[in-house]
């Protein structure tokens, strides 16, 4: 079972009832206060440093593992983006936090801009400031949502 999944598992307590057979009102009490649920509440949302540091780390993984099992990939990307100073002023993260922040919103996101980019290339003469606001107009007709990964997007392509 890996690290974070046990971590997980001892986090929440599973709700013991007391026993009939138990005599003491007071041993009823201490098992009920010992079987509370912690409760377990959502972190903070990522911000575009830590989103840019998502993307590098997930980069620097890549090159160390470049094939192999989920788990110890998640644990790579996580030592690596660990290791960034910047991380230290930043709230904590699980490893599966940092991956699947990465597998379903920062790449998917930059791969539909990228099909965008490559559907409406740079017109000649056209400055990179403008190309970019008309591409992330055209994100934003297709995908009803703002395009926020403008630096991933530069970084993995």
């Amino acid at each position: 079972m890996s690290d974070s999944l046990s971590e997980t598992l001892e986090m929440v307590a599973v709700e013991t009832l007391p026993s009939a057979n138990d005599d003491s009102a007071d041993e009823e009490q201490d098992n009920i206060d010992s079987s509370v649920r912690k409760i377990i509440r959502r972190g903070m949302g990522f911000c575009s440093a830590e989103d840019y540091l998502v993307c590098k780390s997930w980069i620097l993984a890549r090159k160390e593992i470049p094939t192999g099992k989920r788990e110890i990939f998640m644990e790579e990307m996580l030592r690596i983006y660990e290791t960034f100073p910047e991380t230290k002023a930043l709230p904590v993260r699980s490893s599966t936090s940092i991956f699947q922040r990465f597998r379903k919103v920062i790449a998917p996101c930059v791969v539909k801009m990228h099909a965008i980019a490559e559907t409406a290339p740079q017109e000649s003469g056209e400055d990179k400031p403008i190309y970019w606001d008309r591409l992330i107009k055209l994100y934003f007709s297709k995908e009803r949502q703002h395009f926020s990964f403008r630096d991933c997007y530069e970084l993995l392509l």
